[in-house]
């Protein structure tokens, strides 16, 4: 069939949506309709919107070995990737540079859903990933997630993004994690030596922190412990003559946020705690951390610019 006929047929009607695809039968007109496009997509490229998504359907259902060699290679619209499989279980790892690199939407809230229920039959790799972009860092704490997962998926976020270029992760998925990372450095739990890497480097680290904040204000995480243990973290390697990590210092960043709004009898249970923690309670170690304790919580007590013109005009 030549180009131009092909392009004729396929421009007949529309991409069949998921559902209707998902119920077609071989040389049906929705299954020849979707192979049209698909076929042409494959031959002179996608057009239009779900072209791609039917090139992929086309590649499942002709050459299936392919079709997760193509899916796991590059970074897909998450729509695409959903009409390619219908209700089948994604194969293999062919979700995961997408779950990795993909913007956030509604579809690939969608995908990495349904990742998550299909996961009897899938790749753990694929799952922790799709556990990043689809449980906010509330839940993964509400349901413990951090003691009952994070330790298991801390080597599997590690392999993918140790085998992944630093511009294929995307955003919005390096502040999902570090904000996990960031709960594991609080609840004791390891976190995926990559967050560092991801905190230094893709500037997301500020945007983690505006992310765990808001447990802290809302009562889910206890203000005394996220400032002693931040502290005692981002403290620790400068007092060795080391530099503290990215993550060690993502800890000392909401430790400072949260002892800035802290009264003085909180304050004073930061320091028992940090000397607890620490298994230190001498005088002088007990001094530096009443010292370090009070330096932040005067920042919070600090007028602002306005409020000093103010007062000076009374």
């Amino acid at each position: 069939m030549s180009d131009d006929v092909l392009d004729w047929l396929a421009e007949a009607g529309p991409v069949p949506g998921p559902a209707e695809l998902a119920s077609a039968q071989p040389w049906d007109s929705v299954w020849i309709r979707a192979a049209l496009r698909g076929i042409r997509a494959r031959r002179l490229g996608a057009r239009h919107p779900g072209d791609a998504g039917a090139q992929l359907w086309w590649l499942r259902t002709t050459d299936p070995e392919n079709f997760q060699t193509a899916a796991t290679a590059s970074i897909w619209n998450p729509s695409d990737l959903l009409l390619a499989v219908g209700a089948e279980p994604l194969p293999g790892r062919a979700a995961v540079r997408t779950l990795v690199g993909a913007e956030d939407s509604a579809a690939l809230q969608q995908l990495a859903g349904k990742v998550i229920e299909d996961s009897d039959d899938g790749d753990g790799v694929v799952v922790a990933c799709a556990a990043v972009r689809h449980i906010e860092a509330r839940n993964w704490l509400h349901q413990r997630y951090v003691h009952t997962h994070q330790s298991s998926y801390v080597p599997l976020w590690d392999q993918v993004l140790t085998a992944l270029e630093p511009e294929s992760v995307h955003p919005d998925f390096a502040v999902r994690l570090l904000a996990f990372g960031l709960l594991g450095v609080l609840a004791g739990q390891p976190y995926p030596q990559a967050c560092n890497l991801l905190a230094a480097e893709t500037g997301c680290g500020a945007d983690a922190v505006a992310r765990v904040l808001p447990l802290v204000d809302g009562g889910q995480l206890a203000p005394v412990p996220v400032v002693a243990i931040g502290l005692l973290r981002s403290t620790a390697a400068e007092y060795s003559g080391h530099v503290p990590d990215a993550m060690d210092q993502l800890a000392g960043a909401l430790a400072g946020q949260v002892a800035a709004t802290m009264g003085g009898t909180d304050a004073e249970s930061v320091v028992m705690l940090m000397a607890q923690l620490s298994g230190d309670s001498s005088e002088g170690t007990m001094r530096g951390y009443r010292k370090m304790v009070n330096r932040l919580t005067r920042r919070g007590e600090s007028p602002t610019l306005a409020e000093r013109l103010r007062g000076s005009r009374g």
